[in-house]
């Protein structure tokens, strides 16, 4: 396991480490506190902390590579790309290619146009 940075913990492998150094070092994320992107659970998507964490993903250049990056490594918890963990198994559960839009996700601040890569 590595011991490069990410924005919210380990990541596990060469390719990983290679974009979470990157997500690390132009994240809008790098100057927020981790806490607020990791909210319980059950917090409501309209919840506050949510909302916070979701509004500093919408102006983040590397957001889509955040989103990847989780969708990738199939992570369970916290917010990445603007999405939270509820909304990536949404996603993930979709049928046929992983590589339709997320609707209405906004990533730099207008509507998503070019697909996510294959994560499968």
């Amino acid at each position: 396991m590595s011991t490069l940075p990410s924005p919210h913990g380990p990541a596990p492998s060469a390719e990983s480490d290679r974009t979470a150094l990157n997500l690390a070092r132009e994240g809008a994320c790098r100057f927020t506190d981790p806490e607020l992107f990791f909210p319980p659970d059950a917090f409501a998507p309209t919840h506050p902390r949510v909302r916070a964490a979701k509004k500093i993903c919408d102006g983040c250049p590397v957001a889509r590579q955040c989103l990847e990056l989780a969708l990738r490594h199939k992570e369970t918890h916290g917010i990445w790309g603007g999405m939270t963990s509820v909304e990536r198994r949404h996603l993930m559960r979709r049928p046929g290619p992983r590589r339709a839009t997320v609707p209405g996700r906004s990533v730099t601040g207008t509507r998503r146009t070019e697909p996510l890569r294959s994560v499968a």
